[in-house]
């Protein structure tokens, strides 16, 4: 990865933490905000889940079938349900349209890179998907030049998607929890039950973290190898 792609990968992070900390401060959610918009929510998840089973490592593999049939980026349609879905429940109208003006511009400038990777990488076979398959919209009809696989659940692991599963009930019960608990000044059953689901969540994380972590020191602890690299 170039240090121009790790700065961009790292100000987009920044960016989502910001802008999470400013959703969470100015939701005003409704029981009828959380009903419309955690289904978006576990949509977009969906798509990313169904995704990540079809994509090798970055540049290894063209990916063509599963979602990458009908949509040459299904991970970011996945990205803009799920970001959809925590605004829907906000029921912030500011947040929407700052949403979907931060997320065009964020993510337009990184497709585009990423094109122009994998044109170079893949040559003549990427240049026809790119004209059959649209950037993000999904057609209905799947790519008639795609390699058919199978999806693999070993590449769910492989990217770490369950991060991103186990962080969706730490985001929504903290919604709920910030609507009851700091605006509304309530701390009931439901309340109760809510943070438990939170902290029992984010201690997964954590500990997810924690373990790779250890996993990553191990690997640093290893012997030497007996002949230097070539130079």
């Amino acid at each position: 990865m170039d240090m121009r792609r790790l700065q961009f990968k790292k100000l987009r992070i920044i960016l989502a933490w910001i802008g999470a900390i400013v959703l969470v401060y100015y939701s005003r959610s409704s029981p009828k905000s959380f009903l419309v918009g955690v289904p978006i929510v576990l949509a977009g998840e969906g798509v990313r889940l169904w995704a990540s089973g079809y994509i090798e490592r970055k540049g290894a593999k063209l990916a063509t079938d599963g979602p990458f049939a009908y949509s040459r980026n299904p991970l970011y349609v996945g990205n803009f349900l799920m970001g959809l879905g925590i605004v829907v429940i906000s029921r912030n109208v500011w947040l929407l349209a700052l949403f979907l003006t931060g997320f065009g511009i964020i993510y337009r400038g990184t497709i585009q890179k990423e094109e122009k990777d994998l044109e170079t990488l893949f040559g003549d076979p990427y240049r026809r998907y790119l004209k059959e398959v649209p950037r993000i919209f999904p057609q209905l009809t799947p790519y008639p030049f795609r390699e058919k696989i199978s999806f693999q659940w070993e590449l769910i692991k492989k990217h770490r998607e369950y991060i991103t599963l186990l962080s969706i009930p730490v985001l929504i019960a903290g919604l709920y929890l910030w609507e009851k608990m700091i605006v509304e000044k309530k701390f009931g059953l439901n309340q109760q039950i809510a943070l438990a689901v939170a902290l029992i969540f984010f201690a997964a994380l954590v500990l997810e973290r924690l373990s790779r972590n250890k996993l990553k020191s191990r690997d640093g602890s290893a012997p030497l190898r007996r002949h230097p690299p070539a130079a």
